[in-house]
């Protein structure tokens, strides 16, 4: 898989500048290009839509485990 080529080339003890390169080419070539949020239609997220921004709760607020 390449994400475990991806973290040796990463975090290795001998992370030089060119492995960090290698890393980021391959992350570009195996990430897909665009992500999608799928999300109920509201008045909400039609007004968000059509004035161009995104709706976000700040980090502190998140209810992921420590």
């Amino acid at each position: 898989m390449w994400i475990e080529e991806f973290n040796k080339l990463l975090f290795s003890n001998l992370n030089t500048n060119e492995s960090t390169i290698k890393a980021a080419l391959l992350k570009e070539e195996n990430m897909p290009k665009v992500l999608y949020k799928y999300r109920r239609i509201t008045d909400d997220t039609l007004e968000a839509l059509s004035n161009n921004y995104l709706m976000a709760v700040a980090p502190s607020e998140l209810n992921d485990p420590d």
